[in-house]
């Protein structure tokens, strides 16, 4: 058996040896020791341990992405938009879907508004794909921190909630005791809110999700709506399925109109 450098994979990363090099080689390029002779299937079982190493490290650089993308789209740094960002993922990865592009996933939220850490909806958005935009996503106005994945192409569905115990914690911490002060989240101090963060952003899944069954759904497919008309007494342009007749028999949109829906 020939003889091999072999170093533990984060130090191979840091020497910019390459995924590729590693399995299919095993050339282990390091300035650690020289391991002689080791047995085939400890060398397959190496192997597995440096692909799945890669695995996480690539996980971490895509989560580290998107919460760079859902800061950007949130509006600012707090624990809750990254919860959900985990949330949505691990629904995602359940049900093996890709982020929705168009209307391929939905999601049903329970979340409300005028509580905390409603900022969890927007990391599911993030995560997820689905938006308001493009109508895929629902609001259930529960105050609860959970949601409801669906794979419209399958009728698969997954639901994920924060587990009590942990959502508790989270509502005692410093980062909440700030809010209820009045402090603004992105006057929240790095030395306060960091730290949640980042743990969020690392902690096993099984520490602060709760993932139900698949269940299975039917799903109805709705076609688009392209026809619009003017309204007449306002004059803009109204898809058609929201035009009402007023008694003196113009064609008007909802707010012209009188009508509530």
């Amino acid at each position: 058996m020939a003889r091999f450098l072999a170093v533990s994979p984060p130090c191979a990363w840091t020497h910019g040896v390459k995924e590729k090099d590693l399995l299919d080689s095993c050339s282990l390029i390091s300035a650690i020791s020289v391991v002689p002779e080791m047995a085939e299937r400890d060398v397959i079982s190496l192997q597995r341990i440096i692909y799945y190493f890669f695995q996480e490290i690539g996980t971490m650089k895509d989560l580290t992405t998107l919460f760079e993308t859902g800061v950007a789209f949130h509006g600012h740094r707090c624990p809750a938009m990254p919860l959900g960002l985990r949330a949505g993922l691990a629904a995602m990865k359940v049900l093996g879907v890709e982020r929705s592009q168009d209307k391929e996933l939905s999601v049903r939220a329970e979340t409300g508004k005028g509580h905390a850490a409603g900022c969890f909806l927007d990391g599911i958005m993030t995560a997820t794909g689905c938006t308001y935009g493009k109508s895929n996503i629902q609001k259930l106005y529960y105050n609860k921190m959970a949601f409801t994945l669906v794979d419209n192409k399958t009728g698969r569905s997954v639901r994920v909630s924060l587990k009590p115990d942990f959502f508790d914690k989270a509502l005692h911490s410093p980062f909440v005791q700030k809010r209820k002060e009045g402090v603004p989240p992105q006057d929240i101090s790095p030395e306060i809110a960091d730290p949640m963060i980042n743990n969020v952003l690392s902690m096993p899944e099984e520490n602060f999700l709760k993932i139900e069954e698949i269940k299975e759904e039917r799903i109805t497919a709705k076609k688009g709506l392209f026809m619009a008309k003017s309204c007449d007494l306002c004059g803009e342009l109204t898809f058609v399925n929201k035009l009402r007749m007023t008694a003196d028999g113009k064609v008007a949109c909802i707010p012209c109109s009188g009508y509530k829906a």
